[in-house]
């Protein structure tokens, strides 16, 4: 059976070859295509997108591309076609999958990590309990939403990477700075951050945690301060995050990252006026972080939108700059993490359910 994975965003690209690493081992006789990896992830496996795949933040960018994703979709659909796709499996963007399922529902799909439906549009969970074969979800707040013989719980990816930091940590010495994949998240969030390193009276060393195409720019304008590091998100990513002592993050995965990693942090999130408007009106919830949205109250401390400014984040840093401070926020995270069973990542599901075809 000639079986593909679309994955669109950097966190499920991440999914994906984790998959088909393992899938390797394993004795299922298919034919495995992607959508939306680098051709260079495998020999043995085709990529077979030709387009540029742009990752998109917030509603109304979603809007403002919408020719760009009708574009996406027609190109997967031929690509199905032309590669006699068989089976499909979405990994993450459920709102492209049901984009795509509308228009073309010929062949069966599974989505691995649903929709977000414990915080809202529960109806998402109608659709995919409607027409897709399965939902393998990484999260246990799911499960309520599913039909039985549709979810499976295979835990969160991340949690095999992670490399713990079991030391106890004294005073804040290294911040690692986390600031969003996207470049719209990545631009707002560095014009915050870098007014905030200007203004701190601390003797912190900042180390950038960012993507290649964003290292230059970091360094061409700190080239003269010897505090700042940049280190591109490679194999020892998880080894390095194990050294830093607090982080400002971007929300996002790096909030799972740095929480399996009991690292102290603050997340941030900030968008234009009419974005952040939407999510106060639309999506009516206290938190933005996920520890904090399972728990019901803030293990990790928020800032968002306009309260994202370097003032917050230096009082705030002030505020737990202390061993009893920093290591309660540590086992806060640890505890929470074990609560929520974020510590568990098994593949099995999925592959069970390839055996069922082979």
């Amino acid at each position: 059976m000639n079986i593909l994975f679309v994955s669109l965003e950097e966190s499920g690209k991440k999914i994906s070859c984790k998959i088909l690493d393992k899938l390797s081992l394993q004795n299922i006789s298919h034919t495995y295509y992607t959508f939306g990896l680098d051709d260079n992830f495998s020999s043995n496996i085709i990529d077979i997108n030709n387009i540029k795949i742009k990752p998109l933040m917030g509603f109304f960018e979603v809007i403002k591309n919408i020719r760009y994703i009708y574009k996406l979709r027609s190109h997967l659909i031929s690509q199905v076609q032309r590669f006699n796709i068989e089976y499909i499996f979405f990994i993450d963007s459920f709102d492209f999958s049901k984009f795509f399922y509308n228009k073309f529902n010929k062949i069966k799909c599974s989505q691995i990590v649903g929709p977000s439906v414990f915080i809202w549009k529960k109806k998402k969970a109608k659709y995919i309990n409607d027409n897709f074969d399965k939902l393998f979800s990484i999260f246990l707040a799911d499960k309520q939403y599913y039909d039985p013989h549709i979810y499976s719980y295979i835990g969160h990816p991340l949690s095999s990477n992670i490399v713990n930091r079991n030391l106890k940590i004294q005073s804040i010495k290294n911040i690692g700075i986390f600031l969003g994949s996207r470049d719209q998240e990545f631009f707002n969030n560095f014009k915050v951050i870098s007014n905030f390193i200007n203004i701190s009276s601390d003797n912190f060393n900042y180390i950038f945690f960012t993507l290649s195409k964003y290292k230059k720019f970091i360094e061409d304008h700190y080239s003269q301060n010897s505090k700042i590091k940049v280190i591109i998100n490679d194999k020892n990513y998880y080894v390095n995050i194990s050294k830093i002592d607090f982080a400002l993050a971007c929300s996002g995965t790096v909030h799972l990252e740095l929480s399996l990693s009991k690292i102290p942090h603050l997340i941030f999130y900030k968008t234009n006026f009419l974005n952040a408007l939407f999510f106060k009106v639309f999506i009516k919830i206290k938190f933005i972080s996920l520890l904090n949205i399972f728990s019901g109250r803030e293990i990790v401390k928020e800032f968002f939108h306009n309260d994202f400014n370097p003032k917050s984040i230096n009082s705030y840093l002030k505020s737990v700059n202390n061993e009893k401070e920093l290591n309660s926020l540590s086992n806060d995270l640890d505890d929470n993490i074990k609560i929520n069973n974020i510590n568990f990542f098994d593949l099995k599901p999925i592959f069970d359910h390839l055996k069922k075809f082979s």
